[in-house]
């Protein structure tokens, strides 16, 4: 063992020798190297309903309003009949 070996002996052991240095020195490691996560993504709205700006529009599905007139007959469409 030379002198070199025993220099960097003795500078590990007093670098090692405080956790809070270490931990210190490591965090402004990764803070240099790293960028900061990006934001999350807005949530989404929840299925079924307008988003906001789109005014007028009607959720889907069983929450849709009846606009008919009261007593209106419910018609649905028919498919055309199947050629024989």
């Amino acid at each position: 063992m030379d002198a070199t070996d025993t220099g960097v002996d003795e500078f590990l052991a007093l670098v090692t020798a405080d956790p809070e240095l270490v931990r210190a020195e490591f965090e402004a490691l990764i803070d240099a190297v790293w960028e900061p996560p990006p934001e999350p993504p807005a949530p989404r709205p929840a299925p079924g309903f307008p988003g906001p700006g789109t005014p007028g529009a009607f959720p889907r599905g069983r929450f849709r309003p009846d606009l008919r007139p009261t007593g209106a007959p419910r018609r649905t469409e028919r498919s055309p009949p199947d050629r024989v």
